[in-house]
């Protein structure tokens, strides 16, 4: 049982891209510590399972494999991505530009929203997201592109 919740350490701290050094600090534990936990000699205290959640990981997961890694109500609660944020709504309006198509501001930021929520429960992982953006601008050219055909004019309700 240590040994799948040390694997399942090593998944969290490897998806957040974190070495074991950065992972011990921002659990607030000594590295080797953080060394055992990963490697099964160890179960996490109660208290280093409060650290996971406060980083917004499931401690159900970890001791588990039940559920999802993320707490989604923590995700929800954090503050925002500003930077991501800003992609998504830049390339939403790109794609709208470019396909001369007029989206309301509510529209717009519905659409953000749900866009930006997406691609950030997929991924912390820039890279990853900078990939999602661009099947972003695909998958909403598709959108339009239906909804063209399937009205006959150009304006896109979200």
């Amino acid at each position: 049982m240590r040994k799948d919740i040390g694997e399942r350490l090593q998944q969290v701290r490897k998806e957040l891209g974190w070495a074991l050094r950065k992972m011990a600090k921002e659990a607030d534990v000594s590295l080797s510590t953080w060394q055992r936990l990963e490697s099964g000699d160890n179960a996490p205290s109660g208290e280093t399972l409060l650290k996971f959640a406060d980083l917004g990981l499931d401690p159900t997961w970890i001791l588990t494999g039940r559920g999802n890694m993320r707490r989604i109500e923590a995700k929800a609660a954090s503050l925002l991505d500003a930077e991501l944020l800003g992609r998504v709504t830049e390339v939403i309006c790109k794609v709208y530009n470019e396909e001369n198509i007029c989206i309301l501001p509510i529209d717009l930021g519905r659409l953000a929203a749900q866009k930006y929520n997406e691609i950030y429960v997929a991924s912390t992982d820039q890279d990853e997201q900078q990939a999602m953006l661009k099947l972003m601008i695909v998958q909403l050219r598709i959108k339009i592109n239906q909804s063209i055909k399937a009205s006959g004019h150009e304006e896109i309700m979200n």
